[in-house]
């Protein structure tokens, strides 16, 4: 988060621009090419893969996560930028200013303050403005970045906890002067980093699910794959970032949520999910792992059937990139461990297995962080090295 672009967005479960760098250096030979990113979050490896020279090139089933990463990769003219650096002047001039309707969603608004709600809105009233939609997104960015910070809810495991404390009373001015300033310093760090890092390969984000995307690659045309699919612990993340789609107009209606959360990978249990991809997955899960959690006392006894369709769904997607990738091109898969009903799911062994099944070799498994696990996981599986993140990575043979 103090890195040029990548820090332009607060996004939680991205990973750090000098892991992409590390990857390429040590797997792929340093060349760059044409990376692949199927769950490509706020474009952190696509991004860094144009930085450096290559193509980037990302999917993301969430419009949000989307929008943030094709944003963070806009490259400005130097007429651009001083028409920018000129509309930043103006907004923190501007002294009325007309805030967007606000989303029909109680439980959303219920979050924030309405004074400190209104002034937010009125910051993308002010991008909606513009004649200029690649300027004008860099406000909606920086509009969305300041959400958290000046709601009463901060993120927490699977949803939204209330702050202990606002720090944002502490700030001089009205709700609307706090706001301002918070958006221009924003800005005004946009701005530099696009003057300072040009991107000089090229950068495309696709919003969609990689689940049918992958499909319509031309044959042979990725030189390497880094992505972290969500990981299988339940997590939805159109309640994790809720105040960011609705306030940003990316959902309007709970039928675009549902929507949202039918499409992509089943990694939590808060979708009637349709039966697809059965003939892929993890005979280990679908055997041995999922008939153990169904006698287990679980929290929902959804979960058994998430595992089974989450690696079903990996499964599939290994299977569509086989001919997509170049021989002997490496695949990264980043993934975490996690353990339901006392039964801890290696999660970066099994990917090894699913991905073996669909033709690839094993490279290794780095595992890179053991994490803390909750007490009561702890009390449940009392060895903490089956807590940990891992990074598998596999390559198509000749």
């Amino acid at each position: 988060m103090k890195t040029p672009r990548h820090r332009w967005f607060p996004y939680k479960e991205g990973f750090s621009p000098s892991f992409v760098r590390s990857f390429f250096d040590i797997h792929a030979g340093s060349r760059v090419g044409r990376t692949l990113d199927p769950f490509a979050g706020v474009g952190t490896t696509a991004l860094e893969a144009s930085l450096c020279g290559g193509d980037g090139v990302g999917i993301e089933v969430s419009p949000m996560a989307a929008f943030v990463a094709r944003t963070k990769g806009i490259q400005l003219s130097s007429l651009q930028l001083t028409r920018f650096r000129a509309l930043i002047g103006q907004y923190e001039r501007s002294r009325k200013l007309r805030p967007c309707p606000f989303p029909n969603n109680t439980t959303v608004t219920s979050y924030f303050e309405e004074p400190y709600l209104d002034a937010l809105m009125s910051v993308r009233g002010f991008a909606e403005q513009l004649d200029d939609e690649t300027l004008a997104d860099l406000f909606r960015l920086s509009f969305l970045s300041e959400i958290e910070p000046f709601s009463t809810h901060r993120k927490a495991g699977n949803g939204q906890k209330r702050k202990t404390r606002l720090l944002y009373r502490d700030l001089p001015g009205s709700p609307l002067e706090q706001v301002r300033a918070a958006i221009v310093t924003r800005l005004r760090m946009y701005a530099d980093d696009i003057e300072r890092t040009p991107r000089t390969g090229t950068m495309l984000i696709e919003q969609g699910t990689s689940l049918g995307a992958v499909r319509s690659m031309d044959e042979a045309s990725i030189d390497s794959v880094l992505t972290s699919p969500p990981y299988a612990n339940c997590f939805d993340y159109s309640k994790i970032y809720l105040c960011e789609l609705w306030l940003g107009g990316f959902f309007k209606s709970i039928d675009d949520q549902r929507a949202f959360r039918e499409s992509s990978m089943r990694s939590h249990v808060h979708a009637r999910w349709v039966a697809r991809h059965d003939d892929f997955g993890s005979r280990v899960v679908d055997d041995v792992i999922a008939p153990l959690l169904d006698r287990a006392d679980l929290w929902s006894k959804q979960i058994p059937e998430m595992l089974r369709g989450y690696f079903r769904d990996l499964g599939k997607l290994l299977h569509d990139l086989y001919p997509v990738i170049k021989p002997h091109a490496p695949i990264g898969i980043v993934v975490s461990n996690s353990s339901y009903g006392g039964i801890p799911i290696a999660t970066d062994l099994l990917v090894g297995e699913v991905a073996r099944s669909c033709g690839y070799a094993i490279d290794c498994i780095e595992v890179y962080r053991y994490m803390i696990p909750s007490s009561q996981q702890f009390m449940q599986v009392r060895d903490r090295s089956l807590f940990r993140e891992s990074m598998v990575v596999c390559r198509r043979p000749q």
